[in-house]
């Protein structure tokens, strides 16, 4: 499939133009994402990134370098507060820089992935934003497949960072070490029967190794959280946007973005390129309402 991520400015855009509220959640946006591809049966980033371009510095649509675990039933607002939060503390710019949210970049209208290929997916990308909200209970760590996607990142081979809608405080600090110490793959919610021997399966896990697993899990998560809540250093910021900027040493097998003029540019692959041409929908806004985003 083509990977095609979306920048911060994209996500409020789409959210001012169709009237997402405070409290919706990403499910309900999911909804509405649905409704607007119903034609044209690829995601919504995709039908995007294949519309006319006029040339200017922003970049709405490109080559994702972070993936965003996130759950469903949150607000789709605090996602994308906490989304700009990452990018202020990291010192990224909120035009340059793609998530892969799946509401917006996958495609809701066939099969979904397998797990082997949202496990290629994740780590292609290499970077993945765990977006924790409400921060005393975040529900991304309750979700079983907010625990897989985590898992991903335990060996390092994906980067993990937090993306919280509030400002770091004490009282959210030591909640979140307390529930990343109790984090246990079995216990976690499944949207669906069968979805936890799922997960255990594509890692690789059974009753023995299952402990040692839900031990490095627990680590990973409350080191993220320590790291999160550090102030960050010049040195911390640097590295960041300069691994942002490499793709991984991995062939970066989803990154054909064809029917795309501007995909196939290197340039999409770095974070801080020269300008390469901005998908913007020609003759004004960058979502329009009329006719939907899947309108031709």
């Amino acid at each position: 499939p083509i990977l095609v991520g979306v920048s911060l400015r994209f996500c409020r855009e789409f959210a001012f133009a169709h009237k997402v509220a405070p409290q919706t959640t990403s499910r309900e946006v999911l909804a509405i994402v649905r409704r607007l591809t119903e034609r044209s049966h690829v995601s919504l980033a995709e039908e995007f990134s294949a519309r006319p371009l006029v040339v200017t510095q922003d970049m709405p649509v490109g080559s994702p370098h972070i993936f965003v675990s996130h759950a469903h039933d949150a607000p789709f607002w605090s996602l994308l507060e906490g989304l700009g939060s990452l990018l202020a503390r990291l010192k990224l710019t909120d035009d340059r820089t793609f998530f892969y949210i799946d509401v917006l970049c996958s495609r809701l209208h066939t099969d979904p992935n397998s797990l082997d290929e949202q496990k290629a997916l994740i780590r292609n990308i290499g970077h993945l934003a765990l977006v924790v909200e409400p921060p005393e209970q975040p529900l991304c760590l309750d979700r079983a497949r907010c625990l897989f996607e985590i898992s991903l990142t335990i060996d390092e081979a994906v980067r993990l960072h937090l993306a919280s809608p509030w400002r770091p405080k004490p009282g959210p600090l030591e909640a979140q070490i307390r529930v990343a110490r109790q984090l246990s793959l079995a216990e976690a919610a499944a949207s669906e029967p069968g979805e936890l021997e799922a997960f255990a399966e594509a890692l690789g896990l059974d009753e023995s190794s299952l402990p040692a697993f839900n031990a490095r899990l627990r680590d990973t998560v409350a080191d993220a959280v320590v790291e999160a809540h550090a102030p960050v250093t010049h040195a911390l910021a640097k590295l960041a946007r300069r691994t942002l900027q490499e793709p991984p040493p991995r062939t970066r097998r989803h990154h054909s973005q064809r029917g795309n003029s501007h995909g196939a540019s290197p340039g999409m692959k770095r974070l801080h390129g020269p300008p390469l041409g901005v998908a913007r929908a020609a003759g004004g806004s960058v979502i329009g309402t009329d006719g939907g985003a899947g309108a031709p």
